[in-house]
């Protein structure tokens, strides 16, 4: 994957694939950070997985998760 295909995160952390985004859920996203990408009005998270990793089915799952938690749960049963 291309730089210029890494999600940034306007905490300043780096995402490279989905994992990435699952360990961030987990252990050091903030909620504040979460509910900046991921809020009524847009979830930069889902669009992210189907725009650049190209998983829709996996971007309608977890576009429809509200907490970090919920968002966590659903990329764990992708596995």
């Amino acid at each position: 994957m291309e730089e210029s295909q890494y999600f940034y995160v306007c905490d300043g952390e780096v995402l490279k694939s989905v994992e990435d985004l699952a360990g961030s859920l987990e252990h050091q996203m903030s909620d504040d950070t979460f509910r900046y990408h991921c809020n009524t009005e847009k979830n930069d998270f889902a669009n992210w997985v189907s725009e650049i990793i190209g998983d829709k089915k996996l971007s309608k799952t977890i576009a429809k998760a509200k907490s970090k938690e919920a968002m966590l749960n659903k990329l764990k049963k992708k596995k």
